[in-house]
């Protein structure tokens, strides 16, 4: 029989055993962040696609095995080499990240290997378990646009979805600013989290990423600025993290439908509102209500279909934690 002495000091070699279990995960779980962090800022896209199927692949693949399999010229694999060591030797910090992994248990289905391999998040990323609508649309919208804007991120953000846009001038604005005075708002950035832009949004994004009902993310390295080619890259990121993707005005030539065919490649909901039939920025939306969008009259008709998205994803994830 255990004395009460000795039966503290199994308690205690317990105790620390598990303290000792649980730092080891955390500092795997940190080093596995860093390392897709790492990969989603230097590796080219083909080659991120390339990365993610390896990581679908082998379980906690170590870097060498990851560039050896990913990166098809020597020049590559050594500039990569080069990088990877300059980073360790400065002592690279471990910024808020999100993998892959990670998101898909917060959206609850598989996301494609086109996804990045990891996200900078700033704000309160548990914000993402929550039925997520993205909400977007023209640059320069009409009165009417601005208008069915307020009202749809008012009404979908005040019945407890995170409301996700891009932050763009224009209907994204409207967006965010609205969904994060009355719920919870997300943006989608197309540069990194230290080159906020546009820049008469600083403001907004400041308020959002010190805020618990705000969220900012992004797939680039923090300090770099917004390129061309990286709003449509953005774009795709933007549609994949949503349940249901709305788009409010967009001309036939719109980034907003970018976002929207990325949607429909990967099963996202769609739908538009229409408007009317004389104007260039209605256009875009018609074009997808013909290609079989939801046609959306009023915010109820986002939300039906998002929370019962939510409560079958809900029901499932419940079914797999008793199995």
């Amino acid at each position: 029989m255990l004395s009460a002495t000795s039966h503290s000091i199994v308690n205690n070699s317990s105790s620390s055993s598990y303290s000792y279990v649980k730092e080891t995960n955390e500092v795997n779980r940190d080093s596995d962040r860093i390392l897709k962090w790492f990969l989603q800022r230097h590796l080219r896209l083909s080659e991120r696609i390339l990365a993610n199927a390896y990581f679908r692949k082998y379980e906690n693949p170590i870097f060498a095995d990851i560039i050896s399999n990913t990166l098809l010229t020597q020049k590559r694999k050594d500039a990569i080499y080069q990088i990877h060591e300059s980073e360790l030797a400065a002592g690279f910090t471990l910024p808020s990240i999100l993998t892959r992994a990670e998101i898909e248990l917060k959206i609850g289905r598989p996301l494609p290997n086109s996804f990045p391999i990891a996200l900078r998040a700033q704000g309160c990323a548990s914000l993402l378990w929550r039925p997520k609508v993205a909400i977007i649309g023209a640059r320069h919208p009409t009165f009417y646009g601005r208008e069915q804007a307020y009202r749809f991120a008012k009404e979908i953000s005040e019945a407890g979805c995170l409301v996700i846009s891009g932050g763009a001038i224009g209907i994204d604005t409207v967006v965010n600013e609205t969904a994060f005075k009355y719920g919870a708002s997300a943006s989608v950035l197309g540069g990194g989290l230290k080159s906020l832009y546009p820049a008469s949004n600083e403001g907004l994004f400041c308020q959002m990423r010190n805020s618990q009902n705000g969220l900012l993310i992004s797939e680039f390295a923090d300090d770099m600025r917004p390129q061309k080619w990286s709003f449509p890259q953005r774009n795709h990121t933007l549609a994949l993290l949503a349940d249901f993707l709305l788009v409010v005005e967009a001309t036939c030539t719109s980034g907003s439908l970018i976002t929207a065919n990325a949607a429909l490649d990967c099963g996202v909901d769609l739908g538009a509102i229409p408007g009317p039939v004389n104007s260039p920025l209605s256009a875009g939306t018609h074009s997808l209500l013909r290609s079989g969008a939801f046609c959306i009259h009023e915010p109820q008709d986002v939300l039906e279909r998002t929370l019962s998205l939510a409560q079958i994803r809900k029901s499932i994830l419940n079914q797999k934690a008793k199995i």
